[in-house]
């Protein structure tokens, strides 16, 4: 189907959202989300392939506690 090796996109993105939450986007406040939207995985990732990884946040409710 691929081709060759590819990987899992759904690893890949848990290894994207790992990064995302080691670099603290918002210092001590945790980064939590209520859903992805748009993911799309255009290409296959393949061995030696550099990866980036581009976020939005659209809207900011801060806690009530």
């Amino acid at each position: 189907m691929f081709k060759g090796l590819a990987a899992s996109g759904w690893h890949t993105a848990a290894i994207a959202m790992s990064l995302a939450l080691q670099v603290r986007p918002f210092g001590p406040h945790p980064l939590i989300g209520l859903g992805v939207d748009g993911l799309r995985w255009m290409l296959p990732v393949r061995p030696g392939d550099m990866l980036s990884l581009e976020g939005e946040v659209v809207d900011l409710k801060p806690s009530r506690t």
